[in-house]
């Protein structure tokens, strides 16, 4: 099984309602379940890939994060222009932290700067971790 599909479906969860709106819980209660059973070791990738690219949307927002390879969120990735050349480095933004769900880790949640507050894992009700 490809972990960064895993790895993704964990990452796009808490961007579903601004992703398919209503239908958020209805992506998220099919992600949850599938991602639970990849805990338990069984092959979901197909399935997973079927949730991910059913939305148009969710599916451009995946294949974004998926070309990362530090699998960030679209907006926390660095931007490129023609004839702009960064400077040496990640080019990830410095506040920019990866927290997890610290019961299964399947909550995934990037802190966009410091002073944001770190939410409770919509799952388990409890403050997400670094990860």
């Amino acid at each position: 099984m490809d972990e960064k599909v895993v790895d993704v479906a964990r990452i796009v969860r808490s961007y579903l309602p601004e992703l398919v709106g209503d239908k958020a819980s209805v992506y998220d209660g099919q992600l949850r379940i599938l991602l639970d059973r990849a805990i338990e070791g069984q092959d979901v990738e197909d399935e997973l890939y079927s949730v991910l690219t059913r939305s148009p949307a969710v599916h451009a927002w995946v294949a974004q994060v998926l070309q990362n390879d530090e699998h960030l969120p679209p907006e926390l990735q660095p931007v490129t222009e023609l004839a702009y050349q960064a400077l040496a480095g990640r080019g990830v933004p410095p506040d920019a932290q990866r927290y997890v769900c610290p019961v299964d880790g399947n909550w995934v949640w990037f802190r966009p700067f410091v002073g944001v507050q770190i939410p409770q894992c919509v799952d388990h009700a409890v403050v997400l971790v670094p990860g």
